[in-house]
C-alpha cells in the first residue's frame, strides 16, 4: 500500500512538472489581422488604407491569398454612411513557407507600423472546428 502511495505521490509530481497542453500551437497556413481606422475616418478612407495595406503585404513571398470584409456591419458594405472604421483580412500562407508565422507577424507589423491605423496580427488561425465538432445545438418546436 506505501509503495502505491509513493507512486501515485511521484507521478502527480511529474504530471505537474512537465505540464500539459490540450491542443498544441501549431503553424497552420492561415493568420487574420484588422486594420482600425480612426473614429473620424470614412468608408473610402477606410477602403484606401486597407489597398495600402494589401500592397504592403504582397510584397510578402509567404502570403498566397489575402481576403478582407468590413467586420463592423454587414450593411456598410456597399459604403453605408455610417463610417468605416473596421475591416478584417484573412491571410493565406504558401504551404511550402520557409519562415514561421510569428516571422511573418512581425514583417507584417514592422512593414505597417508607419501607417494611422491600428493593425492587430494574429499569427495562429487554425480552424479547430474539425477536431472539436460543431458543438450542441438545441432545437424547441412549439405546437399550437
Amino acid at each position: 500500500m506505501t509503495i502505491v502511495a509513493i507512486v501515485f505521490v511521484l507521478s502527480i509530481f511529474g504530471g505537474l512538472s512537465m505540464g500539459t497542453v490540450l491542443l498544441p500551437e501549431m503553424d497552420a497556413p492561415q493568420m487574420s489581422m484588422s486594420i482600425k481606422m480612426p473614429k473620424d475616418s470614412t468608408f473610402n478612407d477606410t477602403k484606401d488604407m486597407t489597398d495600402t495595406v494589401f500592397q504592403r503585404l504582397l510584397e510578402i513571398e509567404e502570403i498566397e491569398t489575402i481576403g478582407a470584409f468590413k467586420s463592423d456591419s454587414i450593411n456598410s458594405l456597399g459604403g453605408g454612411a455610417d463610417g468605416g472604421d473596421s475591416i478584417s483580412l484573412y491571410l493565406l500562407l504558401h504551404e511550402d513557407k520557409d519562415i514561421s508565422n510569428e516571422e511573418i507577424k512581425r514583417e507584417i507589423i514592422e512593414r505597417t507600423n508607419d501607417l494611422d491605423c491600428t493593425i492587430t496580427v494574429t499569427a495562429n488561425t487554425m480552424d479547430t472546428s474539425a477536431l472539436v465538432g460543431s458543438g450542441l445545438e438545441v432545437v424547441i418546436k412549439v405546437e399550437k
